[in-house]
């Protein structure tokens, strides 16, 4: 039988990486969301504005 060492470490850094990708694409989420609300407080088109906001990023 072969002991294979490290497995803990390797989830846990999976972990971790998962869990800093799920808050990037809430931050995204939120710059996108207030981003298309200034354009739109300015008198874009809402429409225009959600691919402006995102063009942005």
């Amino acid at each position: 039988m072969i002991k294979v060492n490290g497995l803990n470490e390797l989830a846990q850094m999976i972990e971790y990486d998962e869990i800093v990708r799920t808050h990037i694409k809430k931050a995204e989420k939120a710059i996108k969301k207030q981003r298309t609300a200034e354009l739109i407080a300015q008198g874009i088109d809402p429409e225009l504005s959600k691919v402006m906001a995102s063009v942005g990023l």
